[in-house]
């Protein structure tokens, strides 16, 4: 089983994750929408995801366009099939 590692943004609206999604999705961004895990149930239900190498680009968006609906980014890691999770900001 392979290790991985990926991050999440995270926001308590759900209208507010889809447009995020969206502009990230038009500036050539990588990024899907997932179910938020329950270990971070602090949300809307639907998070993104996204790869470290984009982190830099999404914090800064997410900054400039949303809104106080941001909750926060999350890194995830996943270790012989078992996923943790860790607030990053």
């Amino acid at each position: 089983m392979q290790n991985s590692v990926y991050y999440l943004a995270v926001f308590n609206s759900r209208t507010t994750t889809n447009r995020m999604y969206d502009n990230l999705k038009k500036a050539g961004v990588q990024v899907k929408i997932i179910a938020t895990p329950r270990a971070v149930s602090l949300s809307c239900g639907i998070c993104i995801k996204f790869f470290y190498s984009d982190y830099s680009v999404i914090r800064s968006k997410i900054f400039s366009l949303a809104s106080s609906s941001f909750v926060g980014f999350y890194r995830a890691e996943s270790i012989g099939g078992k996923i943790s999770y860790s607030k990053v900001i």
